[in-house]
């Protein structure tokens, strides 16, 4: 009689399958390693350098995984197994997780909502070195050409990224619509918080999207998302998410529609006044305290 506390490896999706034998490929050769301790000390620095590396592998591989909401008691049940000295096998017993659907559903609206962040973050900072550019000499405006071919190539890889992993976790077009319609309704209060933010706190934000190093996470969560060989790569799929391009468009467009930017006259306006008046371009109501300078909640990179 099957018990219904537990459901067996084989009855998960592929792409489960293999990041769980990854896991036990680890776990294992890591147990193999720790029951050969060498006798002499010279080899025994080698072993040891061994055993930090498989667990640095087997940390890393872990944070994967719980990234694309592989459940935690699935990862602890074949860590144990290995461990245990079992072979890998498929029907192998893992715990029930009734919550699983909407794990998986849950990672996708956070890799969406960093998309969004990613683009309301852009969309902030572009403005202020326009504003830049539109107020000082274009010699005092840094080359950021490098940067901002980076930042399109990770948000292009993040959406690949979310793309990827609607499409194997099975979302239908009614939920892509409703995860997307959440994301965009809290888009007010991210762009806000960019808006509101210190010039480095965006500074910082933004460089980190920027990273190459997160291109090559992205790509390596994308390589793990394996599909199904029964699944027919003609067959319709639902609507994906906007485009990279449409998510920046949008962003930018809300971002200029709520605070336009400066008119040519700005230089004309400041040499009128003189340079001692500070004029205030964020949209804060009169008597707005300014935010502090400490970094921002909810637009870490």
């Amino acid at each position: 009689m099957t018990d219904p506390d537990t459901l067996t490896i084989a009855e998960l999706p592929l792409w489960q399958r293999k990041i769980l034998e990854q896991t036990h490929a680890l776990a294992a050769e890591r147990a193999r390693l720790s029951g050969d301790k060498p006798v002499f000390l010279p080899e025994r620095s080698q072993w040891q350098e061994q055993l930090k590396s498989y667990d640095r592998f087997r940390r890393e591989h872990r944070a994967r995984a719980r990234a694309l909401c592989v459940p935690e008691r699935w990862l602890d049940a074949v860590n144990q197994q290995a461990s245990s000295g079992l072979v890998w096998s498929e029907t192998q017993p893992l715990p029930t997780i009734n919550t699983a659907r909407t794990l998986l559903l849950d990672g996708l609206r956070r890799q969406v909502e960093r998309l969004d962040t990613m683009s309301v973050v852009a969309a902030e900072h572009q403005h202020r070195h326009s504003v830049a550019a539109a107020t000082t000499s274009s010699d005092g405006v840094a080359d950021l050409d490098d940067e901002v071919r980076q930042f399109h190539s990770n948000l292009g890889q993040r959406w690949l990224l979310a793309t990827g992993y609607a499409d194997v976790i099975g979302a239908s077009g009614a939920e892509r619509q409703q995860i997307w319609d959440e994301v965009t309704a809290s888009r007010p209060r991210r762009a806000g918080l960019a808006r509101s933010a210190d010039e480095s706190v965006v500074e910082e934000v933004w460089r980190g999207f920027c990273f190459p190093d997160a291109y090559d996470e992205a790509r390596t969560l994308y390589e793990l998302l394996v599909p199904a060989p029964e699944v027919d790569p003609g067959a319709a799929t639902p609507a994906a998410f906007p485009s990279p391009h449409a998510l920046l468009a949008q962003a930018l467009t809300q971002r200029r529609l709520h605070h336009p930017l400066p008119s040519p006259s700005t230089d004309a306006v400041t040499a009128a006044v003189g340079d001692h008046v500070e004029i205030d371009w964020n949209d804060d109501d009169p008597g707005h305290t300014p935010p502090a300078t400490e970094p921002t909640p909810g637009l870490e990179p």
